[in-house]
C-alpha cells in the first residue's frame, strides 16, 4: 500500500486548486471558488503536497513490565 492510498480526493489535494487565506474555500483553475470538500471530474492529485506519514504498528502484547525497568 502506498502513501497515495491514504490521500482523500478533495479540492484541497487537487493540482488545480489554490487555498484562499480568508476562508476555507479554494480557488480552482477550472471552476472558480469552491468549498474545501468539493470534488469534480477534473481532479488531479497534486504530487507536490506532503505525503501522509506511514503509521507504524506494533504488538503491545509482546511487552511486559521488565522491558521498561532500568
Amino acid at each position: 500500500m502506498s502513501n497515495y492510498d491514504e490521500i482523500v480526493k478533495l479540492c484541497r489535494t487537487c493540482r488545480s486548486a489554490t487555498a484562499l487565506t480568508v476562508t476555507t474555500d479554494y480557488l480552482c483553475e477550472k471552476l472558480g471558488v469552491v468549498k474545501h470538500d468539493h470534488l469534480c471530474r477534473k481532479y488531479k492529485l497534486n504530487e507536490n503536497l506532503p505525503r501522509p506519514k506511514i503509521r507504524r504498528t506494533f504488538d503491545t502484547a509482546k511487552f511486559n513490565l521488565n522491558d521498561f525497568q532500568v
